[in-house]
């Protein structure tokens, strides 16, 4: 029904708007033809390139080309990221006589999903030109690869978290993955090379598929994920742990690949190192020595690797030292081990930031 005095186009039946590129149906809803101001429920918003967003309810403004998502969002791009959340603020550009999606904001529950990263937040910025996202407001990301069930030198596999389908192992099994969770202050994505920049109060948790290898936990002021190499790069305060090895040092890496800690720059490293007791042997109360007992030592480099704490204590990369009473402990051998050739000269783009936060 069109309203003479008010220019409303009310609709009890699905609303299907059509400017250029731009298809907006809804199940019902006004839209004012002077203002050119629609209020529909159950919308969804496709453009003729395959952008995709569906929600509840929308108010939006043709003039303007900002529209107001309420009650859920959930939207699938043609770059092949997809975002949710409860309210968005929805922004279009004109560019080459078509209408772009050009970026919007995500609060309450907000989720951005590309490839195997997957990043929520209680608020997201997402800049869809120059493909860059910005979250704040407990921020966590979240890393999945899937791995084939192989042997040890099992491939890796992309299709993670931002799939419905997941595949590998047995029918029925969980497929394995090396999981990985970090959360700061502020996190910010940029997508198109797979980079992410946490700032303040960083904290990364990895779980590598083999368990044998240990989870890996890291605090530090600053970090960089290289996604495409799964190389972490540490700043500032850095304290990286894995069973009871730590490494404290102003800089350090984490390899998601390998399970590697490496450092570089004022470092104390503590490792665990255990003693097993020969055959007879007997304390100094003379009772005899069944257990295997440890010591935690303590030393500091300038530079270090060491993969897990298991491996780096009692296998390759360590030495058999026999102390004066006897006792022959695993101590690692520092000369011999070299910190990887990483990369460190891509540094944070000084526009990255060029999203304005709420």
């Amino acid at each position: 029904d069109y309203h003479i005095d008010t220019d409303d186009v009310v609709a009890e039946k699905p609303l299907n708007i059509v400017q250029k590129n731009l298809h907006c149906l809804g199940k019902k809803g006004v839209f004012n033809v002077k203002n050119k101001n629609i209020k529909s429920n159950f919308v969804t918003m496709t453009t003729d390139e395959g952008d995709k967003l569906v929600g509840d309810y929308l108010e939006g403004d043709y003039n303007t080309k900002q529209f107001d998502f309420k009650d859920n969002l959930d939207a699938d791009l043609t770059d092949g990221s997809s975002f949710s959340g409860k309210t968005a603020k929805m922004f279009i550009i004109d560019r080459n006589d078509e209408y772009k999606i050009s970026r919007g904001e995500i609060k309450d529950s907000a989720k951005f999903v590309y490839d195997d990263i997957v990043l929520e937040s209680e608020y997201l910025e997402i800049d869809n030109v120059k493909r860059f996202v910005y979250g704040k407001q407990k921020p966590k990301l979240k890393l999945v690869e899937l791995v084939e069930p192989t042997a040890k030198t099992a491939k890796t596999t992309k299709p993670a978290v931002g799939n419905k389908k997941e595949t590998g192992g047995k029918k029925g099994e969980k497929p394995k993955a090396n999981e990985t969770e970090a959360v700061a202050d502020y996190i910010y994505l940029d997508v198109n090379n797979e980079l992410g920049y946490f700032e303040r109060n960083v904290a990364i948790t990895h779980k590598n598929s083999d368990v044998t290898l240990g989870m890996m936990n890291s605090k530090s002021d600053n970090a960089k994920l290289r996604n495409n190499e799964k190389i972490v790069e540490l700043n500032g305060n850095v304290i990286v742990s894995q069973r009871e090895n730590t490494i404290y040092t102003d800089k350090g890496f984490m390899n998601l690949k390998t399970n590697e800690l490496s450092g570089d720059g004022n470092i104390n490293f503590k490792y665990k190192i255990e003693k097993t007791p020969k055959k007879g042997e007997k304390d100094t109360k003379g009772v005899e020595v069944k257990k295997t007992t440890s010591a935690a030592v303590t030393t500091t480099k300038s530079g270090i690797t060491t993969k897990s704490s298991v491996e780096a204590a009692t296998s390759g990369g360590a030495v058999t030292k026999k102390l004066n009473d006897g006792t022959v402990l695993n101590e690692i051998d520092f000369s011999t081990m070299d910190i990887p050739e990483l990369k460190t000269e891509d540094k944070k783009p000084s526009d990255s930031r060029n999203i304005t936060p709420e």
